[in-house]
């Protein structure tokens, strides 16, 4: 249960506008956070940073529009971390599940998601007549959420 609790939240996250955050400057990013960031992400680019209550979110790209979003604590850990991934990234448990549960589904935006509890893999999944999917699958198979997007 608190796996899937974590998944929705980590969900809503990722897909809502709707939480308040400020665009700030580099300049305002704590220095233990800028820090870490610019010595593990040397080639970002396109970085934007934010403030959310209690973390700093840092949206940027690398390597060929591969977006990243991290966020981190004000002690300059990271509480999650969302990359897109190819579908042939994704872990076989996963796949496996795309194949028996969403067959009729196109896969799309895959993102991996990754907290310090659990690895998520969120997706949307398109037919032609049915309605679009928001899938998140955790890295066993199992499907943790499905919304009507």
């Amino acid at each position: 249960m608190k796996t899937q609790m974590l998944s929705f939240a980590i969900i809503a996250l990722l897909s809502t506008n709707l939480t308040v955050a400020q665009d700030i400057s580099p300049g305002q990013v704590p220095s233990v956070v800028l820090n870490k960031f610019t010595r593990e992400y040397r080639k970002a680019r396109d970085v934007e940073w934010e403030k959310e209550a209690t973390t700093y979110k840092v949206e940027f790209e690398l390597g060929w529009n591969t977006d990243h979003e991290i966020r981190y604590n004000s002690n300059g850990e990271i509480t999650m971390h969302s990359h897109d991934i190819s579908k042939k990234d994704l872990p076989e448990a996963v796949l496996q599940t795309l194949n028996t549960e969403f067959s009729d589904y196109r896969v799309d935006d895959v993102k991996r998601i990754a907290s310090s509890k659990e690895v998520v893999f969120s997706m949307e999944l398109n037919a032609l007549l049915k309605n679009d999917l928001k899938v998140v699958i955790d890295q066993n198979g199992k499907v943790v959420s499905q919304l009507q997007d």
